[in-house]
């Protein structure tokens, strides 16, 4: 066991005739560490790995299938890693090798949903289009129903690529599939801090439902109000498309309570609901106006 960790140690940092060394020395390749770990996990993801201590790892009779305690496979890992150098062809590699692309994890995340997850915008849209023409299941779910779709829209990068949602799309993922609490992709973007009005242009032009709503009855305008990031445009662009301005939550909420709810929301987005004509002096539940809101 002791050589086992110390050959994780060497796979970060070392080359490979080291890694050959300690195998042909007789290593147990197959040995897992208290997660459920074997050194092709490991090795996944780390930036630095070479293709070539891959290779060799499955050469040399690793279980490329194996699974980790949240039951992730090296794919799922390797589905992770951000250096634009090696993922997409280990990804090729491991797929090639004859790993299993639909595995899913104990909260049934598919490979898909992992690379969605990346930062790396560029690198995850490489990935993203080879598991789709690889055969991955696009509409698979997690415990929570989220398709990558939802994942893509709920990502935090800070620049999230409109291309990754357009290639989804086209690829014919359901656009208008639901979480748990009935969100579709359009709440999820809204919700995001980072999104851009272009994303929200291009789910409303591919025709997902404006007017869907939760479990708490929110429609996209209402989780927009309540987003302190949200911008003006966006507002305007939900409106001008349709978006039932006057819609009520379970609690009587119209999208101007939450925009009043919201301590960075724009004086411009209060203005900009009210001139749409929003009901004013509509109450909640308790009776409250935006006003009681407000103050």
């Amino acid at each position: 066991m002791q050589q086992f960790y110390i050959l994780l140690v060497l796979i970060q940092i070392f080359p490979l005739e080291i890694i050959k060394y300690l195998i042909s020395s007789g290593i147990d390749i197959n040995s897992k560490t208290n997660e459920n770990e074997t050194v092709l996990h490991i090795a996944c993801l780390n930036q630095n790995i070479s293709l070539e201590i891959i290779k060799y790892l499955i050469s040399s009779g690793i279980d490329i299938n194996s699974k980790t305690n949240q039951n992730a496979t090296a794919l799922h890992i390797a589905c992770q890693n951000e250096n634009p150098n090696i993922s997409i062809e280990i990804i090729k590699y491991l797929i090639s090798s004859g790993i299993d692309i639909n595995s899913k994890t104990n909260q049934n995340e598919t490979v898909l949903h992992y690379a969605c997850q990346n930062k790396n915008e560029n690198i995850s849209f490489e990935i993203i289009k080879y598991l789709i023409s690889s055969g991955i299941d696009i509409n698979s779910k997690t415990n929570q129903n989220q398709t990558a779709l939802h994942i893509a829209c709920q990502n935090k990068n800070e620049n999230i690529s409109i291309e990754i949602i357009k290639y989804l799309i086209s690829s014919g993922i359901d656009i208008n599939s639901k979480t748990n609490n009935n969100k579709t992709a359009l709440h999820i973007a809204c919700l995001n801090k980072n999104i851009s009005i272009e994303i929200i242009k291009y789910l409303i032009s591919s025709g997902i439902d404006i007017n869907s709503k939760i479990n708490q009855n929110q429609t996209a305008l209402h989780i927009a109000c309540g987003n302190p990031n949200i911008s003006l445009e966006i507002i305007k662009y939900l409106i001008s498309s349709g978006i039932d301005i006057n819609s009520k939550t379970i609690e009587n909420q119209t999208a101007l309570h939450y925009a009043c709810k919201n301590e960075n929301i724009s004086i411009e987005i209060i203005k900009y609901l009210i001139s749409s004509g929003i009901d004013i002096n509509s109450k909640t539940k308790q009776n409250k106006t935006a006003l009681h809101i407000a103050c």
